[in-house]
């Protein structure tokens, strides 16, 4: 998810938007039916994020914050669909 939300927020990729949004909506909704308290706990946005700059920065020529950007909170808003 953070992938597609760096994608989102740090390219100018056009085309890729919906389908980015529509992953990100079912990746909400798979995080929504498994998350337990427990596994919340154990989430390490962090490391999820340095993965997902690694993989934006391998496909884009972005300047990408050091610092993962977003909350769980804020992953876990849903997009609007334009």
């Amino acid at each position: 998810m953070i992938i597609h939300r760096l994608k989102l927020d740090y390219t100018n990729e056009i085309q890729s938007r919906r389908h980015w949004i529509d992953e990100i909506d079912d990746f909400q909704d798979e995080i929504e039916r498994r998350l337990t308290n427990n596994l919340l706990n154990k989430t390490n946005i962090e490391a999820e994020y340095e993965r997902a700059k690694r993989k934006v920065l391998k496909m884009y020529d972005v300047s990408l914050p050091d610092i993962c950007p977003y909350t769980f909170e804020d992953l876990m808003k849903r997009l609007p669909e334009n």
